[in-house]
């Protein structure tokens, strides 16, 4: 991939070669992490709201074992703070969209730096945040993921930013020391194998109805089915969502009980509803929060969840089955956390379900086997990732929900 500025190109591809290769040059100044005495823990979670959702599982069972403060935005603090969690807002105001390269590189160049030089203008005053470990999410896109102590008397956990221009220099000073993690589990997976290495005592395992107590109840009733239901949310980033024609094809199925929700917009719901005919197919029209959505997912009778990769899925797959549908995102990152491992297999030419148990139910993902996933917004002038058939792929899914 190449982007131009006037006559020059810029190649990512071998950009991200010198990285590599500068990565390993750092790696080899670094001292592997030693014993530490873990009581305070900071956490910097100032990004998005499924992110915040994806941790807080784990910040829950911290907040138990240590003295626990997530730097925090101002839209994640509202979550954050509800779960009784210690917050200092963070208000960020270099976050971004990734709709477009400028806003992509803007989002580097500050919102991936502006904190780790805070941290090096506080080592340079001689200050101390006063944590023994801090934990830093990864957003560069090499994904060489380390977690990392500091010297001195503030020890840092972090998945840093290498590869993003002038942070590998930073790593070199704020960093002394490291443990190895997988770069592609998830967040929750990488910060558990950090803390563990250097603390063996914390223990973790997840549980369905963790965030149970993030639900509100819904002030318009919802127009339900009779009988059993499956709720399913369609809305989400345009290039995360299967393509109309998939879905459609899906709902209009006679053995498709689904329940239908969208973002506050409705615009894809909209769009679905006009083609579809299966009276099984019930439409929630009125606007809801996503927390009263989470009290739909918890009637008896909803049997599990379907949605896209996002904030919504982060948080209402975790109490029942749930099948998290992928298109060009990086799945193995951002599946849900289950502390055990996912079991693949291949239900249609090139489409693929990988499922793992999690406390009586069962997690699960569906996307295209694709070797150019994640694609890592490459152009695309077919995005086949986008084309699963959905109706081909129900009665495999429908044992997950025991439909």
């Amino acid at each position: 991939m190449a982007i131009r500025f006037g006559q020059r190109r810029l190649h990512l591809g071998a950009y991200f070669d010198w990285v590599r290769s500068l990565d390993a040059r750092i790696l080899k100044r670094l001292k592997p992490a030693g014993d530490v005495q873990v009581r305070r823990v900071a956490a910097f979670r100032a990004d998005r709201i499924g992110d915040a959702f994806v941790c807080l599982p784990l910040f829950l069972e911290m907040h138990k074992q240590y003295e626990l403060s997530v730097y925090s935005s101002p839209y994640n603090d509202f979550i954050l703070s509800r779960a009784g969690l210690d917050t200092v807002v963070y208000d960020n105001p270099a976050f971004y969209k990734e709709d477009s390269f400028a806003e992509f590189l803007r989002g580097i160049l500050l919102f991936n730096t502006l904190f780790p030089l805070r941290l090096l203008w506080s080592r340079l005053k001689g200050g101390t945040p006063g944590y023994d470990l801090f934990l830093l999410q990864d957003l560069s896109p090499i994904r060489r993921d380390f977690i990392l102590e500091a010297d001195a008397d503030a020890r840092f956990l972090a998945t840093p930013f290498l590869g993003h221009f002038v942070v590998p220099l930073l790593n070199v000073l704020l960093f002394r020391r490291y443990v190895v993690t997988d770069p592609g589990a998830s967040p929750i997976s990488q910060y558990y194998q950090g803390i563990r290495a250097l603390d063996p005592s914390f223990s973790f395992l997840p549980k369905t109805d963790a965030l149970n107590f993030l639900a509100e109840p819904a002030d318009n009733a919802f127009d339900l089915p009779q009988g059993d239901f499956v709720v399913f949310h369609v809305g989400g980033k345009e290039d995360r969502l299967l393509h109309d024609g998939c879905i459609v094809d899906f709902l209009n199925r006679p053995d498709v009980p689904v329940v239908v929700i969208d973002d506050e917009s409705k615009a894809t719901m909209n769009r679905l509803k006009r083609n579809v005919k299966n009276e099984k197919v019930s439409w929630v029209q009125t606007h809801h929060s996503l927390f009263e959505y989470l009290s739909l997912v918890l009637d008896d009778r909803c049997r599990g969840y379907m949605g896209y990769d996002g904030g919504h899925s982060h948080l209402l797959s975790m109490p029942k089955s749930s099948v998290t549908l992928y298109t060009m995102g990086e799945h193995t990152k951002w599946r849900a956390y289950t502390g055990s491992p996912y079991t693949k297999r291949e239900i249609a030419d090139g489409i693929a379900v990988e499922s793992s148990p999690l406390d009586g139910t069962t997690k699960a993902i569906l996307h295209r086997d694709l070797a150019c996933n994640p694609c890592y917004y490459r152009p695309c002038s077919d995005p086949v990732c986008r084309n699963v058939p959905l109706a081909d792929c129900w009665e495999h899914l429908q044992p997950l929900f025991g439909l």
